[in-house]
């Protein structure tokens, strides 16, 4: 007798369309969606992996997106397969160029991975490609829509923040010291701060007005800036109840790309 079809909901074709989409037609390196990356003997090759696209971003004035993370580690991953996979070239001066981003992404990450492996046993090839991977999925639950998104990179800068990483550019010696100019706060930078003070204190008047401030932004078009600093914040304290208070933010924001929120998320 064969066996019936499980018949889907509508949300859930819905979902499964975005998720296609989102994949693409590409045969590429796919998103690593089970736990063995996750666990204990693969955490620190994992970080390293991070704190190297971190390291990438702050290196680029936070330029970088997310799709060119994800085009860099599937280039990475691509070497690692093949054989051609090669330590990190010892470079004295670190050039950032426009359009060379994922070559730095590269580098970033085996320098990391040296420094890594310097001290304890290398994982296989195989075993580094199923780390890329679960990157990847992260890439594809908190990037958004948008060409230039920037909601992988804005979770992640939170969570490494939270966990003690601190990434600054530090100038050349032979570069002229110029003093900065002050320059006015942007929206995204004031939600950002009030956002970390309400997790901070946990003030109900300031989460008020952050939510305020927030939906203000959403119908002045800004609404990739809120789910920027929503994914930073989130970053912050991997929190579902978090995840669960800011859904209806998110969920405004994700309509105006005209895809729902939340089809990827754990």
């Amino acid at each position: 007798m064969a066996k019936k079809k499980k018949k889907l909901s509508r949300d859930q074709k819905r979902k499964q369309k975005l998720r296609h989409r989102r994949k693409g037609t590409s045969q590429g390196p796919q998103p690593y969606r089970g736990g063995k990356y996750r666990g204990k003997k693969y955490v620190m090759a994992l970080m390293r992996a991070e704190v190297g696209i971190y390291e990438t971003y702050v290196m680029t004035e936070r330029q970088l997106t997310d799709r060119q993370v994800e085009a860099g580690l599937k280039s990475l991953i691509q070497e690692l397969r093949s054989g051609s996979y090669q330590p990190a070239e010892q470079r004295d001066v670190v050039d950032v160029e426009p359009g060379a981003e994922t070559d730095l992404l590269s580098w970033n990450i085996r320098r990391n991975w040296d420094d890594l492996f310097a001290t304890q046993p290398r994982h296989s090839n195989a075993d580094l490609v199923g780390i890329l991977r679960v990157i990847l999925d992260s890439i594809e639950t908190w990037s958004t829509p948008a060409a230039d998104s920037r909601g992988y990179l804005n979770y992640l800068e939170g969570f490494l923040t939270k966990a003690g990483v601190r990434v600054e550019k530090v100038p050349l010696d032979d570069e002229p010291w110029e003093e900065e100019e002050e320059e006015e706060e942007t929206d995204e930078e004031y939600l950002r701060d009030m956002g970390l003070e309400w997790l901070e204190t946990e003030d109900v008047e300031i989460k008020r007005e952050f939510f305020e401030e927030a939906k203000a932004m959403i119908e002045e078009g800004q609404a990739e800036a809120v789910i920027n600093i929503c994914q930073y914040l989130i970053g912050q304290t991997n929190d579902q109840a978090l995840v669960n208070e800011l859904h209806p933010l998110l969920q405004s924001a994700y309509r105006q790309f005209g895809v729902p929120f939340g089809s990827s998320l754990p």
